[in-house]
C-alpha cells in the first residue's frame, strides 16, 4: 500500500502576487518545521519524489538497527526526511512537526487538550527537542523547539 500525500498550490493575498507561501519555516512557531515520512521502500520513496517534486537527498544519518535517515532538500532549504518504516507502526505516513518556543509547554498543552503523548520529549541532532504526539482523535503530529520552560 501506498504512502497517503496531498499536494495545495496556495492562493496568494491580494495585492500581493509574488507572495509565497509561508507554511513552512525552520524559525517561527506554529508553521511546519519538519517533514518525516515513514516509508516501507525509502529508495522507491526518494525516486518517486525526486521525480515528481525534485526533492534531493544529498545527505543521511545512519540510525543503526533502523537503516539511515535521507535528508530532503528542495530548493535550497532542508525540509525533512525519510525513513523505513518501523515494523511496529501500521502504516506508511508523513508526520509533519510543528515549530514551538517551548517544548515543555507543548507537551503540557497536548496532554491538557485531550491529545496524548506517542514519544518524548528527546533532544535530536542540532539541539532541538521533539514530542511526537497524537491528539484526541488519533491523528498524528510533531511538535519541535527548545526545550524552555514549563507554561
Amino acid at each position: 500500500m501506498g504512502t497517503p500525500f496531498y499536494v495545495m498550490a496556495p492562493i496568494p493575498p491580494p495585492g500581493k502576487p509574488d507572495a509565497k507561501s509561508d507554511v513552512f519555516d525552520v524559525t517561527t512557531a506554529q508553521h511546519v518545521r519538519w517533514n518525516e515520512l515513514a516509508s516501507p521502500d525509502p529508495p522507491r520513496a526518494k525516486q518517486f519524489y525526486a521525480k515528481h517534486f525534485g526533492f534531493e537527498f544529498k545527505d543521511s544519518m545512519p540510525m543503526g538497527a533502523m537503516g539511515t535517515y535521507d535528508f530532503i532538500d528542495h530548493a535550497g532549504l532542508r525540509l525533512g526526511a525519510i525513513m523505513q518504516k518501523p515494523a511496529q507502526s501500521p502504516n506508511a505516513a508523513w508526520l509533519f512537526y510543528f515549530g514551538v518556543q517551548s517544548i515543555t509547554a507543548a507537551k503540557a498543552a497536548i496532554e491538557m487538550g485531550g491529545g496524548s503523548v506517542v514519544n518524548g520529549p528527546h533532544q535530536v541532532p542540532g539541539g532541538d527537542w521533539v514530542v511526537i504526539a497524537a491528539d484526541p482523535q488519533g491523528a498524528a503530529f510533531g511538535v519541535v523547539g527548545s526545550q524552555g520552560a514549563s507554561a
